[in-house]
């Protein structure tokens, strides 16, 4: 007998009753190219836009720096113009997102592993800048404020499910996830401004400061790749993602500026804040980020991406090592 169909039950005379399934709602976006396509589109116009504004930002605050000598310009707006211009480049990493098709539950745990690479290297990083800074006990103040950072991440992330806060689409576990990991690289951006604040100092080598923010312009671009690739599999689109990335990246021109015009007080501050970042993020690779990939996808899918992210952001860190040498040069 057909799986669809049932005998009535009324004596010989039985027909077959035809089993009515409920219909299922087609998946957004999917199964229908004209809304496929528009939403690249708009993806792809508001990358444009985005890294037109992120040009010009750029491009006015070297402009005002190079040959306004003589204009009435201060040098905190080539500071603030730098550093938004950083903090919208966040977006530019999420928006690339649209053009992949809805992710499942494994390219969710593959996407878990290029995030947890990518984090743990520049955790790494931040670790290595921390200990090198022109700072009495700098390796040490960094090492003690790296378990500080990673035991406030842990007492955020009870409160966050305590108070089951929640974020636009996201339920459950994977909104507090996506939360932890906003708040985290936020605390990273507070100690990236105070990094740009003190470069632009008039005891930092002339040329350093415009270096420096266009290395870490770059560097949030591939944190808010990470702010996508934790976001947009959960469900979240890419346009609310590259959002979230930006805000993340804001406290960058708040610090910077008063870093600027303080540095002799906030330069101190540095390896502090540098260690504390790198602990949240490390706090969340190995409780959060990597656990979670791994109910997904297998260990050596995620062993690879991982290398493979750690090894681009390394790539990336090479890059920026570079720009610092020509700008020392």
């Amino acid at each position: 007998m057909c799986p669809g169909l049932l005998m009535s039950p009324s004596g010989s005379s039985r027909r077959p009753v035809r089993r009515r399934f409920p219909k299922s709602k087609p998946t957004e976006g999917v199964g229908v190219p004209g809304a496929r396509w528009r939403h690249r589109a708009s993806g792809a116009l508001a990358s444009i836009g985005l890294g037109g504004c992120v040009v010009a930002a750029m491009a006015s605050a070297i402009a005002i720096e190079q040959y306004a000598d003589g204009w009435v310009v201060s040098r905190e707006m080539v500071v603030l113009l730098y550093t938004v211009a950083g903090a919208l480049a966040s977006g530019l990493g999420c928006l690339p997102l649209v053009l992949l098709p809805r992710m499942d539950r494994r390219m969710q745990g593959l996407a878990g592993g290029v995030t947890a690479g990518a984090m743990f290297m520049a955790s790494i990083d931040m670790l290595a800048e921390g200990a090198a800074c022109n700072v009495p006990a700098a390796a040490t103040t960094c090492l003690v404020c790296m378990v500080l950072g990673a035991v406030a991440v842990a007492i955020i992330n009870a409160f966050v499910h305590w108070m089951d806060l929640s974020v636009e689409n996201l339920k459950g576990a994977d909104h507090r996830k996506a939360i932890i990991i906003i708040l985290v690289l936020t605390l990273h951006s507070f100690a990236e401004g105070l990094g740009i604040g003190v470069s632009f100092s008039e005891e930092a080598h002339r040329g350093l400061g415009r270096y420096i923010a266009i290395a870490i312009a770059l560097h949030n671009v591939a944190e808010g790749a990470i702010v996508g690739l934790s976001l947009v599999p959960r469900g979240e689109s890419p346009h609310r993602a590259a959002g979230f990335a930006i805000i993340s990246s804001i406290p960058q021109p708040i610090v910077a500026l008063p870093c600027f015009a303080l540095v002799q007080d906030f330069s101190a501050l540095l390896p502090a804040g540098l260690g504390i970042a790198a602990g949240a993020m490390l706090f969340l690779v190995f409780f959060e980020i990597a656990p979670d990939a791994l109910k997904w996808t297998s260990w050596t899918e995620f062993t690879l991406c991982a290398l493979a992210s750690a090894a681009s952001m390394a790539s990336l860190r090479i890059f920026i090592g570079n720009l610092d040498t020509v700008a020392l040069s």
